[in-house]
């Protein structure tokens, strides 16, 4: 089965990720995110969940628990504003190494 990536956002960021071919799902209140992951967690179809930071940090802390420690999906926490302040290629391996747990390096292929 090949799983999906899925991004949790606020709604002003949720469309960037739609217009860049990645389906999303848009959070407007902690009620309707609590629903969203409980939800997520149970569908098989998402192996990488992309889950903003901000929206995150709402969560008490038995859900973030659940969230850290979920194999599949498994869950990269964003933070897209911050990365827009640094080299984009540094924070994709600072997410890398913090979701997998050891350091890949992220390159081009030359042609």
């Amino acid at each position: 089965m090949e799983r999906q990536i899925l991004a949790i956002m606020p709604p002003e960021i949720a469309l960037g990720f739609e217009l860049a071919g990645i389906p999303s799902r848009s959070i407007h209140n902690p009620a309707e995110l609590r629903s969203t992951l409980r939800d997520v967690l149970q569908d098989t179809r998402y192996g990488i969940v992309l889950l903003h930071e901000s929206l995150y940090n709402e969560l008490d802390a038995r859900m973030q628990n659940r969230v850290l420690h979920s194999v599949i999906p498994l869950f990269m926490l964003l933070n897209p504003e911050e990365a827009g302040e640094r080299n984009v290629q540094a924070y994709v391996e600072a997410l890398i190494k913090d979701s997998v747990g050891y350091h890949i390096r992220v390159r081009k292929d030359r042609d």
